[in-house]
């Protein structure tokens, strides 16, 4: 079993029925060090200023890419049932966060 990843980055928080132009609207976002993203096989849990967004095998919709800017604005949208908000995780090191998530079994789209 793998052990856990852990690291520092950004985090925008994406109301589902609210775009701009058919890109989302982040309602709250924090630049980094501000929030932290842990990835298990079990779950994979995103912390801020904000709280806690945790999405498990269960309540999965969706992992995808998210890139606006290469390198400076890279990242991963992370959707779950039962919220109404989607989270994004700005990373620095993407490609990194990438190969973890792989690495635990999770499943990325547009990777």
């Amino acid at each position: 079993m793998p052990r856990d990843f852990i690291t520092r980055g950004g985090v925008a928080y994406v109301d589902q029925q609210l775009r701009t132009w058919g890109s989302p609207r982040f309602e709250r976002s924090a630049t980094w060090p501000f929030a932290r993203l842990r990835v298990t096989g079990q779950a994979i849990v995103v912390s801020s200023i904000f709280g806690e967004f945790r999405l498990t095998q269960t309540n999965l919709v969706s992992i995808s890419r998210v890139r606006h800017i290469p390198v400076l604005a890279d990242g991963f949208m992370f959707e779950a049932r039962g919220h109404q908000e989607m989270v994004i995780f700005w990373a620095l090191r993407a490609r990194k966060v990438l190969d973890e998530l792989r690495r635990h079994e999770w499943v990325v789209d547009n990777g």
